[in-house]
């Protein structure tokens, strides 16, 4: 027979288990998310810079045929 006591440790453990992976799980999809964020901002200033590149050369151009 299961003590009462015992039975109320290991439902405790079990809430701890559960809580700790929940925790895990958040972290890691912050994390993700975070460095997501990060490569979508620097493909962003990779795009403008080739964009603004381009347009400084086709004014360049523009201006030399004038």
């Amino acid at each position: 027979m299961v003590f009462v006591e015992e039975v109320g440790q290991s439902r405790l453990v079990i809430y701890l288990v559960v809580t700790a992976i929940l925790v895990l799980n958040f972290t890691v999809l912050f994390l993700v998310r975070r460095r997501m964020k990060r490569q979508l901002n620097q493909e962003m200033n990779t795009r403008v810079q080739t964009a603004v590149g381009q347009y400084f050369a086709l004014s360049s151009n523009a201006d030399a045929v004038l």
